[in-house]
Order: structure tokens, then sequence, then C-alpha cells
């Protein structure tokens, strides 16, 4: 009898939702692809660990198997378009969600902190306060209470914009004070042509009916996500089967541990920086993703 074939390990599908982790996962996944070696050298398993390399770089890059147009930041309904049905239901797809409130404090203290250094990007309105928030060598000023003014000051004006009925996702976009990211869950629309109106939508098939991400996992929840975060874990849930079956071994890839978080923020507590008024528009804007991901929505302050 001719000796079974080692069994493969499932492909990897990352749905990178914007200022939830996605730094940490996509580097990550660069940092597995580049460093991953097998001490078995059978020549079977040469080629299963090349095709593990892959697998890594394409959550990233999508240059799995011809995708080469698929990208981590599309939405998930996007990727199973380009990678078919079939193909998407057999690999492992995953995704990482926040709580609402900090999603958007993060955002907020992102693009000061990045956008605000480019002259193509002084006109959005946080920018006026850059500032107050850094100092001139970039370093984070320490928090004093005109931060939560300006914090409030840049919510009020997009949720000011989201209610007038006569502003399109077109005229929002043409807009160029506004932040799309934010905008698009204010008025529940796609903006810059991104099914991106709630974080529940980045993972949901056809007409929003269900998530068809196989897992979401919450950003606070750290055990969980070190399983989604490190090498090691990831390895052992795409390739169970394989590394069961081959007597493979793992050398120069740490199989455990925390993950290492890219561009944390640095800001101060939440609850320094909303107020009841902003904290009840993150609340109503943002109700799907309370309910859809398990966050207390009356926890802001």
């Amino acid at each position: 009898c001719g000796r079974m074939p080692t069994p493969a390990c499932k492909n990897l599908s990352y749905v990178h939702i914007p200022k939830a982790a996605g730094t940490t996962v996509t580097e990550m996944l660069n940092s597995c692809s580049a460093s991953l070696s097998w001490s078995d050298t059978r020549d079977v398993v040469h080629k299963e660990a090349v095709s593990v390399q892959k697998l890594f770089a394409a959550a990233v890059d999508g240059e799995l198997h011809g995708w080469t147009q698929i990208s981590h930041q599309w939405p998930a309904m996007t990727q199973r378009q380009y990678m078919g049905s079939i193909a998407w239901d057999a690999a492992v797809s995953f995704a990482v969600v926040r709580n609402p409130f900090d999603l958007v404090l993060s955002l907020f203290f992102y693009s000061l902190e990045q956008h605000c250094q480019s002259e193509r990007f002084l006109h959005k309105l946080e920018c006026a306060h850059r500032d107050l928030f850094f100092a001139p060598d970039g370093r984070l000023r320490p928090y004093a209470p005109e931060h939560r003014a300006a914090f409030n000051e840049w919510v009020h004006a997009h949720e000011a914009r989201a209610v007038n009925e006569s502003m399109t996702a077109t005229a929002v976009h043409a807009n160029a004070s506004l932040e799309p990211f934010l905008v698009s869950h204010l008025i529940s629309q796609a903006v810059s042509g991104k099914k991106n109106t709630s974080q529940h939508a980045w993972l949901t098939g056809e007409e929003d009916r269900e998530i068809i991400v196989k897992h979401v996992v919450r950003l606070e929840d750290s055990q969980k996500f070190a399983r989604w975060s490190t090498c090691g874990a990831l390895l052992r849930t795409l390739c169970a089967d394989a590394l069961g079956q081959s007597n493979m071994s793992l050398t120069n890839l740490s199989m455990s541990g925390e993950p290492k978080r890219k561009n944390k923020s640095v800001h101060a507590s939440r609850s320094r920086y909303y107020t009841s008024s902003s904290c009840d528009i993150i609340r109503r804007r943002f109700a799907i993703d309370f309910r859809a991901f398990g966050y207390n929505s009356e926890r802001c302050l």
C-alpha cells in the first residue's frame, strides 16, 4: 500500500477591520512567513512548509492560488466573492473586533498622530487640534481638560453632518474634512466604495443576514486574541492534521506567549474624553456592534 499523503494545512483568511489590532496581526503574519522552518527534510514535508509560508503571506497580500487581487483590508463578502464560496468555506477565516467607544477614540488619535503630520490631511477637522495633543517632537502631551472638549467637538461635528438628510455618501466623501470610516458608521452607508458601515457589516454576507467569518475575536479578550495573533498558536489551528500525522516539528517559531501589540493606544482612559452626549452618539450609531459582539453599551464613562 502506498503511503497516505501528508494532510495539508488549511487556508487562512483575515478580515482587517480598521483600528482593531490590524497592524499587530498583519506584522505577525509577515513575521511568521519569514521565520517559519521545519526540522523534517522529507520532500513532501518541505513542500508543506513552503505552502504554510505562502499561507501566512496570502492572508496579508492575497497571493495564494492566484488570488492576486485579494486584500485583508477588504470586507468578508468581497474576499469570498474573489475566492469563491467553496474555497472561503474551507478556509479558516477570522477577524478582530473592538469596543466601539475605544475604536472611535483610537481613530481620533490615529488621525491626529498620523494624518495630521502630512499637508495632504491638514484640512481634516481634528488637525486643528493636533498641537493641543502633541508636542513639536511628536510626543503626546499630558492629559488636559481641553482634550475632552476637542474630541467631543469632533464627534459632534460628524454626527451633525450625518443627520443632514441631504448629505449622501458621495457628498460626505467629497467633504474632505470628514473621516470616511466614522461617517460611514454614522450615516449607515458605505463610503469610498467599501462596505464599512459597522464592524458587523465587515463580516457579513449578502444583505447583512449573517456573519460569514468563522472566528470573531474581541480585542479585549486577551487569551482568545493571543490564539490569533501569535505564530505558534495560529499555526496549530491551521495545521493540526499536518503536524499530527507527519511527525513534523517546528523550529525558530515561538509556539506561545503574548502578542506584541503594535500602534497601541497611549492616550488616557476613555472616561476622560467622552461626555454623556458623545456616549449617546456612539451608543446609538454603533448599536449593531454592541449587540452582535456582546459589548456593554452602558459602560462608556
